[in-house]
């Protein structure tokens, strides 16, 4: 059973996702059910196994071949097929400036000139594909949604490049905020806590930090 739910991405509907709502179609994806019943995406923390079969629909199959990995395209596919029932700007650049707490990312009038530079930057080693993840980060592009959809599109590069992705089930949540916020300055932090977490396991691992 598969159901298009955005214009590129094609989701593999679990057979019990009908038991999960009266009200919506068994052709959509258990994950996509969770996101829209609760309207959070942090209601995923508390169903893994529907977070462990999403990432697995980029992993295995064609899908995850229609683009080239560390572009912005891929990110903003990612995020359309997340949230394409959540936010109504899921996938289109935020026109807006974002900030959190009084860190202040990249001013949205820049957002395009600098997508073009990021997608350009060297992904051929560890060290420049999370250099390249610092920045994406820092430019925001989306104006709600960004930390999952950047989480699967540094894992594609990874396992692009270095057959690896993360396994974020062994993350500290709190140390990866920090290390994060650390990052524009320094990324050292975030490549020796993410780097602990590397696996060539796909199929079992977490995109939910350990912790939260």
């Amino acid at each position: 059973m598969r159901s298009k739910v955005s214009r590129n991405f094609v989701l593999l509907a679990p057979p019990s996702c009908g038991e999960v709502s009266a009200n919506k179609s068994a052709n959509v994806g258990a994950l996509i059910f969770i996101v829209t019943l609760f309207g959070s995406v942090l209601i995923i923390a508390y169903h893994p196994p529907f977070v462990q079969r999403f990432p697995k629909t980029f992993f295995d199959s064609d899908i995850s071949k229609q683009f080239e990995y560390g572009s912005f395209q891929v990110l903003k596919e990612i995020h359309e097929y997340l949230f394409w029932d959540v936010y109504a700007d899921a996938g289109k650049l935020r026109t807006r400036n974002a900030s959190s707490g009084s860190f202040r990312f990249l001013s949205a009038i820049y957002l395009q000139e600098a997508l073009r530079v990021i997608e350009n930057l060297p992904e051929s080693t560890f060290d420049e594909i999370i250099s390249k993840y610092v920045e994406m980060n820092l430019a925001h592009p989306f104006s709600k949604g960004n930390g999952i959809a950047l989480r699967i599109w540094l894992d594609l590069i990874l396992k692009k490049q270095l057959g690896v992705a993360v396994d974020w089930k062994k993350v500290e949540k709190a140390a990866y905020l920090q290390a994060m916020e650390r990052s524009p300055v320094n990324d050292l932090e975030l490549r020796l806590l993410l780097q602990q977490a590397l696996t060539s396991d796909f199929d079992n691992r977490g995109l939910i930090f350990k912790g939260g």
